[in-house]
């Protein structure tokens, strides 16, 4: 009587579509791009990698015009970009700089 029970309550108790989940990837175009909500979602996660400090958030945009001598360097900065100043930017710095190393990272 008991393995009549256990068997009568296994197959009335799962149903099919609890079984077959369909993963949230799947999703069509159309059901994730949506409304204009949604484009500015998946647009915003596009460029949120760009922020980065050490890509266009802060780095990237300095490195020019230090080297072009638009912008001075202070020696109270923690010698952050000294290697883009002197042009010393050769072999052994850009593997011991953290920037350039923070911008292979961030790209």
């Amino acid at each position: 009587m008991l393995l009549v029970i256990v068997l009568l309550a296994t197959m009335v108790s799962c149903k099919k579509e609890f079984i077959e989940l369909n993963p949230s990837t799947s999703l069509t175009p159309t059901q994730a791009l949506g409304s204009e909500a949604d484009l500015l979602v998946a647009l915003r996660g596009a460029y949120s990698g760009l922020r980065g400090v050490d890509f266009y958030g802060r780095s990237m945009p300095i490195w020019g015009d230090i080297m072009a001598d638009n912008a001075y360097q202070s020696a109270l900065n923690t010698n952050r970009y000294t290697f883009f100043n002197d042009y010393s930017d050769t072999k052994g710095a850009t593997s011991a700089d953290a920037n350039v190393l923070g911008l292979w990272t961030s790209a």
